[in-house]
C-alpha cells in the first residue's frame, strides 16, 4: 500500500465516510497531502524513519479538509413548526486537526520552526 493509499485509510476512520463518491473526494484531499508533506520536508529527514507520523499527520490534513469542503454543502439551520435545528460549525474542528499535524510535523518541515526539549 503506498503512502496516499494509508493516508486515505486513515482519513475514512476519522470521518466515518463510506459513501463511494465522498470517498472519491477524500480520496484526492489524501493524495494531495500526500504530497504537500513530501515537499515541505527537510532534505536531511530519513523518511522511512518518520512514515507512521507522515500518515497520521497526512490523514489529519486529509480529513481536516474533507470536513471543510462537506460542511459547505450541508444545511446550517432548518425549522420545522416550533422547532429550529442548527449544525454546528465543523470548521473548528477541521482547523484544529490542522494544527495537531502542524505540530506534528514542525520538526521535519524546512519551512517551520520549534522549540525542542533540553
Amino acid at each position: 500500500m503506498n503512502l496516499s493509499d494509508e493516508i486515505f485509510t486513515r482519513a475514512v476512520a476519522m470521518t466515518g465516510e463510506t459513501d463511494p463518491q465522498q470517498c472519491l473526494i477524500l480520496k484526492s484531499f489524501s493524495v494531495g497531502a500526500n504530497a504537500s508533506i513530501a515537499a515541505g520536508l527537510r532534505p536531511d529527514i530519513d523518511f522511512d524513519a518518520c512514515r507512521e507520523l507522515f500518515i497520521a499527520a497526512g490523514s489529519l490534513y486529509a480529513a481536516a479538509a474533507y470536513l471543510e469542503a462537506d460542511e459547505n454543502n450541508q444545511v446550517e439551520r432548518f425549522t420545522v413548526g416550533d422547532v429550529t435545528v442548527q449544525r454546528k460549525n465543523s470548521s473548528e474542528g477541521a482547523n484544529i486537526m490542522r494544527q495537531q499535524a502542524d505540530q506534528m510535523l514542525a520538526p521535519y518541515r524546512s519551512d517551520s520552526f520549534s522549540f525542542r526539549g533540553v
